[in-house]
């Protein structure tokens, strides 16, 4: 292997594991349970923030911030219609495993499974609410 292309090995990240979620950062896609998931760019901008984040409430605020340049005109409900549809694309149902929690007032957070009651066990490969390589 020529210098250059270790150098390059060298940087380019790993995919990502959080709770039943796996992200690839070079690729810029993600997998829920090996599948991967179709998202839009901003939904998996979102996904990226919210696992980066996991276990923390982000503001409605702090989403906004962090995925669209400062003094972009957005309608009042920008992220909730980012969050549903990142909900959908994972898979998350009323009733059923939700990785994207809503904290009424707050704003959300991501919650790996196996982290929160009423969540689904985490698999076994699955590392909860930590993010490993």
């Amino acid at each position: 292997m020529a210098s250059g292309e270790r150098a390059r090995a060298l940087v380019r990240p790993r995919p990502v594991r959080v709770g039943g979620v796996e992200l690839d950062f070079v690729r810029r896609a993600a997998l829920v349970g090996g599948s991967r998931v179709h998202l839009s760019g901003s939904a998996l901008s979102l996904l990226y923030l919210l696992a980066a984040n996991a276990g923390r409430v982000l503001t409605r605020t702090e989403i906004q911030g962090a995925l669209w340049a400062p003094g972009r005109k957005l309608a009042g409900n920008s992220v909730d219609r980012l969050v549903l549809q990142l909900r959908r694309g994972l898979g998350d149902r009323r009733g059923r495993l939700r990785f994207v929690e809503t904290v009424v007032g707050d704003g959300y957070r991501f919650v790996p499974r196996g982290t929160h009651p009423g969540y689904e066990a985490a698999p076994a490969n699955a590392t909860g609410a930590d993010v490993t390589e």
